[in-house]
């Protein structure tokens, strides 16, 4: 006897329920092991940010070496709401820009027109709230807040 649409429907349900259940176990899993275990990056600040200075998208953890205050690391582009990037500046202090033009740090478009100043032994974090914005602030090496982070003209 052949079965009905309705009766296909009613048993492929729990299973599409379970997989719906799984994968969201599986987010958890990962978010949870991301947190315990972070995906550590090293990159070298460069003239426009390319290349050495892209930050690759999935790492949560940016360690950064520059030769001058002027070159600049490039954020992936913000897709992931809720992603943060850790990123700790080295010894010498770089720019920050975004790999797309046309996303905003703190509300002011980066790459194309404007940079955030980093300064030196200090960590920033950056959280994508929506899809195209990030929003960075920092601390000090000894652990202060360090005040409104504007992003300025290249």
């Amino acid at each position: 006897m052949a079965q009905t649409t309705l009766q296909t429907a009613w048993i492929n349900r729990p299973i599409r329920t379970l997989l719906a259940q799984l994968v969201t176990a599986f987010t958890a899993l990962n978010t949870m092991l991301t947190e315990l275990y972070p995906r550590v990056l090293e990159v070298t600040a460069t003239t426009g940010g390319g290349t050495t200075g892209l930050i690759t998208a999935g790492y949560n953890y940016v360690t950064v070496t520059s030769d001058s205050a002027d070159k600049q690391i490039s954020l992936p582009a913000a897709t992931t709401v809720g992603q943060e990037i850790r990123i700790l500046v080295g010894t010498t202090a770089c720019e920050l820009i975004s790999a797309v033009a046309a996303d905003k740090v703190n509300e002011v478009v980066v790459g194309a027109t404007n940079e955030l100043a980093l300064t030196a032994e200090a960590l920033y974090t950056c959280t994508c709230t929506k899809a195209g914005f990030w929003i960075v602030t920092g601390e000090t090496k000894l652990g202060a807040r360090i005040a409104a982070l504007v992003p300025d003209a290249l």
